[in-house]
């Protein structure tokens, strides 16, 4: 969990901030997206039955994405990101938009949650404002685009947002 955290943490140029409970290990990235709107990013390790592990799963790896601390989308972000690839993810106590992996896989590929995240961030519009151009470029060269002086995405990546 710390090390998905930390490497998302890495892309988006925001720190987290790391909390445990009794059921569950967690982290927290928040920051402000180009949008200039708030973004609350919780990675969140559970264990079976837990409060923050969905019905009925085993050990679970979650990270769920959301405007505010309920790291639940509305309105039109939560269409976005549900066309992106985000689900809405039910436990005990909370529904909240997000990605799942079972623990043991997410022990196995760490970056694999990381690598599915971008492509949700960039659909979303919830990526930072980038602090410079070093960071545009390695996150275009992170993905594979091509950087001249900004980031130029391959066609369909995202999807032409004029089209919706």
């Amino acid at each position: 969990m710390e090390q998905i955290a930390s490497e998302i943490g890495q892309k988006l140029g925001t720190a987290p901030s790391i909390a445990h409970g009794a059921y569950f290990a967690g982290a927290k990235l928040s920051y402000e997206a180009l949008d200039r709107r708030p973004v609350v990013i919780r990675i969140v390790a559970g264990v079976t039955g837990g409060p923050m592990t969905p019905v009925g799963a085993g050990p679970t790896l979650l990270v769920g994405l959301g405007r505010d601390h309920s790291i639940l989308l509305k309105g039109e972000d939560r269409a976005r990101g549900l066309e992106a690839g985000l689900e809405l993810i039910k436990t005990l106590q909370f529904t909240f938009t997000g990605l799942r992996m079972a623990f043991e896989e997410a022990e196995r590929a760490p970056s694999s949650l990381v690598g599915q995240l971008t492509p949700i961030l960039i659909t979303t519009s919830m990526l930072p404002e980038g602090p410079s151009a070093d960071a545009a470029k390695n996150v275009a060269s992170a993905e594979g685009w091509e950087y001249k002086g900004h980031i130029n995405l391959p066609p369909g990546d995202p999807p032409d947002a004029s089209a919706e």
